[in-house]
C-alpha cells in the first residue's frame, strides 16, 4: 500500500468468528478492515474509512459478481488473502465463485495449515502448483521451523490408557481391554467409545490430571492460562462439562454450532485477563482451524475423530505463543489409541510430511466411516459399560517418557523446590541422558540404538543441537539465571562448552562427535550443579 501497488485488501476466511478475529488482528498493523454479515457499500471502498474487508467463503459464494466488479473498478490493484484455502476446490461452488470474483486481482496470498483435501480434489489448480498430485507451496513454514524460531510452543503429550468394558451386540459378549491390548480396528473403536463415557473413569482421571497441570501453569507464571476440552458431540459436551465442573468447582464455558452466542462466548474467553479468568472452555468443533485463543495452554482430546487434519488443527489451538513468559510449553492430553499414538511419537516430522499426512488422513477418514457404518448396524452395535484411566506415557520431542521415569522426576521435584518449574517430561529426559548406563524402562531405548544406522548424520546433528539448547537453558536456571542475566549466562555456558568440547569453534561447525562431547560436558555440569546448589562451576 505504501508503494501504491495495492489499493484494497480482501481477506476470505471459513467462519464468522474468524472474520471478526482477522479484522481485530489487523488493527495491530493499523489496517482497518470492514467485517460484517452485511456487504460493504461501494461508496465506502473509496471513503478512506477502510483499507479492505474480511468476508467468509459463503459470502463470496453468493456475491461473486459484486466482487468481480469491485476488483475490476480497482484495476486489479487488490491483494486477496485466502485463509485455510483448502476449503475451496476446482469443483465446488465456493471455489468457482472465488475464481470468478478475483480473476483480475494482481496479488494473491493463500494459506493453509493442512493443504490437502480428503476428496482428493485439487485446490484452485489454476493458481496453485501441483506435483505428483500434491500441492507445492511457494513457501512452507512448518511446525519444526517455527519451534526452532521460538514462535510456537513446544507441546508435551500426556497419553492416557485404561481398562475399557463394553458389550457386543451380535453375541452379547463382554470385553474388557486397554488400548494396548486391542487386536483389531473394531476393538480400537469400541475401546475408544468406552473410554469416552462422559461419567466414566477415563475422562475423570484425564480431566483431573489436565486441571492439575493447568493450575500449576497458572501458579507459576501464566495467571490467566486456559484449558480446552474437545468433545465429539453437543450431548457429550454438556455431560462432560458437568464432570469438569465437579472437578474444578467452576462452571466451564460450552460452545457448539447450535448456540448462536458461541462466537461471542469464544471472544470473551479469549480476551479474559487476570487470575479470575475462566479456566476451561468445552467445544464441539467450534474451536478448530484458525481460531486464536493464545491463553490456551492445556487441551484434552475427548473425541472419536481420528483424522490427522482434525488432530493438527486442534493442536494448533495451544501452540500460539504470547511471548510474555519464559516458558510457554503446552499440554495436549490424548487417549492412547494407536492412531493418535502414531501422531504424537514424532509430531515435528508428522506436521512436515504432507504426503504422509495426506495418506494418513485418507486412511483414518476411511476407518472413521467404516466404524460408523458398523455402529449403525444393530447387529454390530457395541454398548460401552465402564472405563478406568491411568497415565500411560508422555511424549516430548519424539521421546516416549514412561510412568516410572515420570515418577522419579516428580520425586526429585518434591525434594528440591528449584526444580518445581521444570516440566516432568523435561526432567525425565535429562535424567535419562545423564544416566546412560541405567536400565531406563524406556521400551524404545534398544530400538533407538539399533536405528542409528537408519537416520542420517544431518538428522542426528539436528537432534543433538536441539538437546543441547534445552539442556543449556536448564543449566542456566540451575546457575541462578533470571530475566536480566539469562541471555548472558546461556551465552557463557555455550562458550565454556565450546572451548572444552569443540575446540572453541562455533556450534554450527561442530562434527557429530563434537556435538556429543558438548552435550556430555553440559550434562556433567548439570549433575555437578544439582549436587552443589548455589555454587557456580565456572
Amino acid at each position: 500500500m505504501k508503494r501504491q501497488l495495492i489499493d484494497w485488501v480482501i481477506v476470505i476466511v471459513p467462519t464468522d468468528h474468524l472474520r471478526n478475529q482477522f479484522a481485530k488482528d489487523a488493527l495491530e498493523f493499523k489496517i482497518e478492515l470492514h467485517h460484517s454479515v452485511e456487504y460493504l457499500p461501494e461508496n465506502l471502498t473509496n471513503s478512506g474509512d477502510y483499507q479492505g474487508e474480511v468476508l467468509t467463503y459463503a459470502q463470496i459464494g453468493s456475491k461473486a459478481d459484486l466482487y468481480r466488479i469491485r476488483t475490476h473498478k480497482k484495476q486489479g490493484k487488490v491483494l486477496v488473502i485466502g485463509d485455510e484455502i483448502h476449503h475451496l476446490s476446482d469443483d465446488n461452488s465456493w471455489g468457482n465463485a472465488f475464481q470468478e470474483s478475483f480473476k483480475e486481482v494482481k496479488y494473491r496470498l493463500f494459506t493453509s495449515g493442512t493443504p490437502f483435501r480428503s476428496d482428493k480434489q485439487k485446490i484452485l489448480s489454476d493458481w496453485i502448483s501441483y506435483k505428483d498430485g500434491y500441492a507445492t507451496p511457494d513457501y512452507q513454514y512448518d511446525y519444526a521451523k517455527a519451534l526452532k524460531d521460538g514462535v510456537v510452543r513446544n507441546v508435551i503429550f500426556p497419553s492416557y490408557d485404561g481398562k475399557f468394558t463394553w458389550m457386543r451386540g451380535y453375541d452379547g459378549s463382554i470385553l474388557k481391554k486397554s488400548f494396548a491390548e486391542t487386536e483389531t480396528k473394531q476393538e480400537e473403536s469400541e475401546a475408544l467409545k468406552a473410554a469416552l463415557l462422559p461419567d466414566g473413569g477415563w475422562i475423570q482421571e484425564t480431566l483431573e490430571s489436565a486441571h492439575k497441570q493447568l493450575l500449576s501453569i497458572r501458579e507459576w507464571e501464566h495467571k490467566n492460562a486456559g484449558g480446552l476440552l474437545v468433545c465429539m458431540s453437543k450431548d457429550y459436551a454438556e455431560k462432560s462439562a458437568k464432570t469438569l465442573e465437579k472437578i474444578t468447582g467452576e462452571k466451564p464455558i460450552v460452545v457448539h454450532s447450535d448456540d448462536p452466542e458461541s462466537s461471542e462466548k469464544i471472544k470473551r474467553f479469549a480476551d479474559a485477563k487476570g487470575s479470575n479468568a475462566s479456566k476451561w472452555i468445552v467445544a464441539v468443533k467450534m474451536i478448530s482451524e484458525g481460531v486464536s485463543i493464545k491463553r490456551l495452554r492445556v487441551a484434552v482430546y475427548a473425541t472419536n475423530i481420528l483424522t490427522l487434519m482434525f488432530f493438527l488443527q486442534l493442536m494448533g489451538r495451544i501452540t500460539r505463543i504470547i511471548g510474555d513468559y519464559q516458558d510457554e510449553t503446552a499440554y495436549f492430553y490424548v487417549p492412547s489409541h494407536p492412531t493418535l499414538s502414531e501422531y504424537v511419537k514424532d509430531i515435528e516430522s508428522v506436521v512436515s510430511e504432507w504426503e504422509k499426512a495426506d495418506d494418513d488422513f485418507d486412511k483414518s477418514d476411511k476407518q472413521n466411516r467404516q466404524n460408523k457404518e458398523l455402529e449403525e448396524l444393530p447387529l454390530f452395535a457395541s454398548r460401552p459399560l465402564a472405563s478406568t484411566g491411568y497415565e500411560d506415557a508422555q511424549y516430548l520431542g519424539g521421546d516416549k517418557i514412561l510412568p516410572e521415569e515420570l515418577k522419579e522426576a516428580r520425586r526429585l521435584k518434591s525434594l528440591d523446590p528449584k526444580l518445581g518449574y521444570i516440566h516432568d517430561a523435561h526432567l525425565a529426559q535429562i535424567l535419562r541422558t545423564a544416566n546412560p548406563d541405567k536400565e531406563h524402562i524406556n521400551e524404545n531405548t534398544e530400538d533407538k540404538k539399533s536405528s542409528k544406522s537408519n537416520t542420517t548424520k544431518t538428522e542426528r546433528c539436528k537432534k543433538l543441537r536441539t538437546e543441547i539448547q534445552n539442556k543449556v537453558r536448564y543449566l542456566a536456571r540451575l546457575c541462578g539465571s533470571n530475566d536480566e542475566n539469562r541471555t548472558e549466562i546461556i551465552k557463557l555456558i555455550h562458550n565454556k562448552a565450546n572451548e572444552v568440547a569443540i575446540k572453541g569453534k562455533p556450534q554450527n561447525k561442530a562434527t557429530e562427535q563434537e556435538l556429543e562431547n558438548k552435550l556430555q560436558f553440559i550434562l556433567d555440569k548439570i549433575a555437578w550443579s544439582q549436587q552443589n546448589p548455589g555454587k557456580l562451576w565456572w
